[in-house]
């Protein structure tokens, strides 16, 4: 439901506030999740989403268990520099990586990155964390169409997937991500280089919409 609830302000916005109005309601966007999500319980089985984890405290954030967490995650990063939508990655990999592309779907890619963002953010720990997330950044700017907005897949697989899309809050879940790194919370996480082609991403997102 957020979905549509997201698109509906973006189109309100623009017939009264324009621009303005868009930036005011990303920069917001991580309270919206926060008033409508519900502080499970457990975990997805089957997929890594972020939504499991941003409500858990700093505290836990800087636990063991945590970088063993993101340990596991790093290990099922793609060459491209993406993630794959199913496979349980609180498990470090034993297992070849699926032959297909890494995505945004389903929330893929953001989830690890947002989580991978807080974890470096707490701990400082530097090393294959930093270098995964500006592995993963790096891999959100290469896949950003011409048009401003994001495949579903990439690299291309020939299919629907790799049109811009909404679905599954694809598009603002990068742009939420983008906007938390240039003036948000994991603002000074990455160089000051990939934060400046990040943030013309970011323009170019929020004219694309």
């Amino acid at each position: 439901m957020r979905v549509f609830y997201l698109i509906g302000l973006l189109v309100l916005s623009f017939s009264c506030g324009g621009e303005g109005e868009v930036r005011s309601l990303l920069s917001n966007s991580e309270s919206l999740n926060d008033t409508n999500s519900l502080d499970l319980v457990g975990v997805s089985d089957s997929s890594f989403l972020w939504r499991d984890y941003k409500r858990k405290s700093m505290f836990w954030f800087v636990s063991e268990e945590a970088k063993e967490i993101a340990e596991a995650v790093i290990s099922w990063q793609f060459s491209s520099g993406g993630w794959y939508k199913e496979n349980n990655q609180r498990s470090k990999r034993t297992v070849p990586l699926p032959d297909k592309s890494a995505t945004i779907d389903n929330d893929s890619t953001t989830s690890q990155l947002q989580y991978l963002l807080k974890i470096q953010r707490l701990n400082k720990i530097g090393g294959k964390t930093l270098e995964s997330i500006e592995k993963g950044i790096d891999y959100l700017l290469e896949a950003q169409l011409n048009i401003g907005g994001w495949p579903q897949v990439y690299p291309k697989d020939g299919s629907y997937r790799d049109a811009s899309t909404f679905n599954d809050n694809a598009i603002i879940n990068v742009m939420e991500l983008f906007k938390s790194i240039i003036d948000g919370r994991n603002k000074g996480v990455i160089d000051q280089d990939r934060e400046n082609r990040v943030r013309t991403a970011y323009e170019n997102g929020l004219s694309y919409i």
